[in-house]
């Protein structure tokens, strides 16, 4: 699976009230996100920040900009020929959430939530993680510094039974409480000094944790509370697999080589069997960028349409379908009752939307944001990255 990478520049900025700088994380200084479309409506052709849409200004990570894809007749998305380009909407008298500045002076890419800790994982390569009420003496704990650099994919960080999960960069998967490890964390499974290769694609449920093998070609999945006595269980050849999502009892991965999205039964060692059925198939399953499972549905994101959001029915069957049409959608998360995305843009947006076959009708959580990419929901809060910090707003 070819990796995909982020180049992200760490600034410190000093604002009133707010203590800014390498570490500045737990002020929770509120912000009036309001609706200014401005920036967006004055732009050609219903671009971002100047630029035509679909242009490579508007960069999705790693994937060298978004190809001007907006030719009629060659089943592009602009102008008159039913495509998903809209106008900016008129501006809004509808409130939106006030968000805080959860943590800033971060270079943050992917990101994770338990019951107790928000973590993130920086591009330089450190993984930290703050108390859901802000962080002590406002600064992050610092878990780990060897993480893979700079860790773009969102789900090469995951947390599951108190301890984050991430790849370093031999290709290991390391482990950290998060109450912390002094700094030092442990290898929970050995991925390049091994036969199987080096570790990517993370994913975990209260049982297991998922990851693919590179060398091996394969997903696969070890108990949280492997201590060394165990084994890595095979799911599935990795055939060219993106990401992989966990949810009721299964365990869903995007493959680019097949342009499949397969479902697994979740299960612990020595109680599986072996076998998995298609959930959907189509030639933009490829380059899946986030990829979440909720309400009967599969949804995900793909390099190939970047202002789509697609859902296939998790039974399977079928071909994928258009669930909503954004600026930008990039990464993905649910609370089992609506969806929330990233738009990935200069000025982007964060937005929800209702749990189904279809969105016609999201609604924006924030507005005017740096480049948002990864998000994560819980039961209060929705929180996200933008290029140099996390920010949090109420559900």
């Amino acid at each position: 699976m070819e990796s995909r990478r982020v180049g992200l520049l760490l600034i410190t900025v000093a604002v009133p009230g707010l203590v800014i700088g390498a570490w500045a994380c737990g002020a929770r200084t509120s912000i009036g996100l309001v609706e200014e479309y401005a920036e967006m409506s004055t732009a050609p052709e219903g671009g971002l920040d100047g630029h035509p849409s679909g242009s490579d200004a508007e960069l999705p990570p790693g994937e060298g900009g978004r190809a001007d894809r907006g030719q009629a007749g060659d089943g592009g998305h602009a102008g008159d020929d039913g495509g998903h380009i809209r106008d900016a909407p008129a501006p809004s008298d509808v409130a939106l959430p006030i968000a805080v500045a959860f943590a800033t002076g971060q270079a943050p890419q992917a990101l994770a939530l338990d019951g107790t800790y928000v973590y993130w994982e920086n591009a330089g390569g450190t993984v930290v993680n703050c108390l859901l009420g802000g962080c002590p003496s406002d600064a992050p704990t610092v878990l780990a510094t060897n993480a893979l650099s700079p860790g773009s994919n969102l789900e090469e960080l995951a947390v599951g039974g108190s301890r984050a999960y991430f790849v370093d960069v031999s290709g290991n998967t390391d482990s950290c409480a998060g109450s912390g490890c002094g700094g030092s964390p442990t290898v929970f499974w050995w991925g390049s000094e091994n036969l199987f290769g080096a570790h990517s694609v993370l994913a975990t449920d209260s049982i297991n944790l998922y990851y693919t093998q590179v060398y091996a070609e394969s997903l696969a999945s070890t108990p949280l509370g492997f201590t060394g006595g165990g084994r890595d269980y095979f799911i599935a050849p990795d055939d060219g697999i993106s990401a992989v999502t966990v949810n009721s009892g299964e365990v869903y991965f995007a493959e680019d080589a097949t342009t499949r999205i397969r479902a697994h039964v979740a299960c612990s060692l020595n109680a599986c069997t072996l076998g998995d059925r298609t959930v959907c198939s189509g030639a933009l399953i490829s380059g899946v960028e986030s990829i979440v499972a909720s309400g009967g549905y599969v949804y995900f994101t793909v390099s190939g349409e970047p202002m789509s959001i697609y859902e296939c029915p998790s039974q399977g069957g079928g071909s994928p379908a258009v669930y909503a049409t954004d600026v930008a959608p990039y990464g993905l998360a649910t609370d089992g009752t609506d969806l929330y995305w990233t738009n990935h843009a200069g000025s982007g947006t964060v937005a929800r939307c209702a749990l189904g076959a279809t969105c016609s009708t999201p609604s924006t959580v924030a507005s005017r944001q740096d480049k948002p990419l990864a998000i994560a929901v819980n039961a209060t809060s929705v929180y996200w990255t933008t290029t140099t910090g996390v920010y949090e707003a109420p559900k």
